[in-house]
This record gives C-alpha cells, structure tokens and sequence, in this order.
C-alpha cells in the first residue's frame, strides 16, 4: 500500500511547528526560565537548540521519510536492535498524551465557564475546588474522578479521534486550525503583557537582559549543570523529539 501523503509542504511544517507549540513551550519553559535566572538560562538553551535539537530533529525527518514507517519499524530499518528504541519513544508518547488530555479537560471547562467568567475574584478556589475538588492528600485517600472533567475528557479524545481517523489526509484539516490560532492568542498575550506599565518592562529585563551588578551570579548560574539539565531536557519538549512523532510526520 502506497504511503499517504501530506497535502504540500506547508500542511507538513504547520503539523511539526504545531507539534511543537505546545504546552511544553508555553507553560514548561516559561517556568525553567524564571527557575534558572531568566537570561541566564536562554544562553544554554539556545547553545543546545543548536548543537543538539536541530541535529537530532533533522534525524528523525531522515528517518522517516528514507524508510517510510513510524518510530518502531523506523528504528528497525535504521538497525534491527533499534526497534526497541522506537518503541520506547512511541510509549514516551502515550504516557505523555494521557496526561496533556487532562490538562486539555481542563482547558475545555474553562472556556465553558469563560462565558459568565465563573472564576472571577475567586481564581484560585476556583480551579482547586471547583474543578479538581482536590483533597488534602494522597494519604487522605485517593478520592473520586471529577464528573466534569471526565465529561471534558470524552470531548478531547473524541476530538483526537476524528482529528486522526484518516491519517495525514484528515490531520492536514486538523493543523490548518490548531497551528496558526495558538500562535495568535500567544501573540495576543503577549502584547497584552508587555502593554501593562512598567512591571512588565521589568519583567522583559530581568527575562533577557542579565544586570551587571549580578553578573557573578549570572556566570554561576550560567555554568551550573542543572541549568544545562535543564536546557537538554527542554529541548525534547520544544521540538517534540524522542516521541516518534517527527518520525511518523517525516514518513508522510
């Protein structure tokens, strides 16, 4: 059977950037950041964007289009002992889809209550009791699964179905959408937040603009392993490697 194909080439990197522009960008890196000095973590970030990211992104293209099969068989054709590499990257995949579905859930039941804004002056006990009903701890017992997020649930991974029941033909509609409208709201947000006064001019500098008084901090925080820890293990989230999906997009 012949392989399926993207519809042009544009439809192919919507599909990887949108891969990528995710939550792991948007909510993981934002975090690592502030953890790691702002400035100082962008600098190793980048020097391994550059030196590792790319390379092994342009791979895992390679190796999808040369044999024209996902992650397993993929792997299989690269080395027959690699098979189990592919395969470990696929479940990577699932464990990490099972749980961004529920952070989808709750996406879904805030933008149904975005429409009275049921959240308004009461954020925090909003989110905790409201839609996690959370406890005081695993130790206190486990507790139930919320009806309303199990609700938001059957919704993301009916969506998820239908999104891939024809493959990259289906797909193809399905990232026309889902990649250029989170691309706008970020875009959106952050004119928003750089329009606030002057605390957001504050937070821009101490976000990529090292201040000399630190300097020996900076250099510090610059050369602590943690930080480079860090740096590799973002990378894998910023462009979406060792999941099988550039694999499965490249054989496309």
């Amino acid at each position: 059977m012949q392989r399926e194909r993207w519809g042009s080439r544009l439809l192919f990197i919507f599909a990887a950037v949108g891969s990528a522009a995710g939550l792991g960008n948007l909510w993981r890196f934002p975090y690592l950041a502030f953890k790691h000095g702002g400035a100082a973590f962008l600098l190793p970030y980048l020097v391994i964007l550059l030196l590792i990211g790319v390379p092994l992104l342009l791979l895992e293209f390679a190796i999808g289009q040369r044999f024209q099969k996902g992650a397993v068989e993929g792997m299989y054709g690269l080395n027959k002992n690699f098979s189990g590499v592919g395969f470990l990257g696929v479940c990577n995949g699932f464990v990490i889809t099972t749980y961004y579905t529920v952070v989808i859930a709750w996406v879904v039941l805030f933008f149904v209550n975005s429409f009275n804004v049921s959240w308004a002056g009461n954020e925090t006990s909003f989110f905790y009791e409201k839609i996690l009903n959370i406890n005081e701890g695993i130790n206190k017992g486990i507790g139930f699964p919320q009806l309303p997020i199990f609700l938001g649930l059957i919704v993301v991974w009916i969506a998820i179905y239908f999104s891939i029941w024809k493959g990259a033909k289906s797909a193809s509609k399905v990232v026309m959408i889902t990649m250029p409208l989170p691309i706008i709201l970020v875009i959106i947000l952050a004119i928003k937040g750089i329009t606030l006064g002057k605390g957001s001019s504050i937070g821009i500098s101490a976000y990529i603009i090292p201040n000399a008084e630190d300097l020996k901090s900076f250099i510090n925080i610059f050369l602590d392993p943690k930080v480079w820890s860090a740096a590799i293990s973002q990378i894998f989230f910023t462009l979406t490697l060792g999941f099988g999906t550039m694999i499965a997009y490249g054989s496309y």
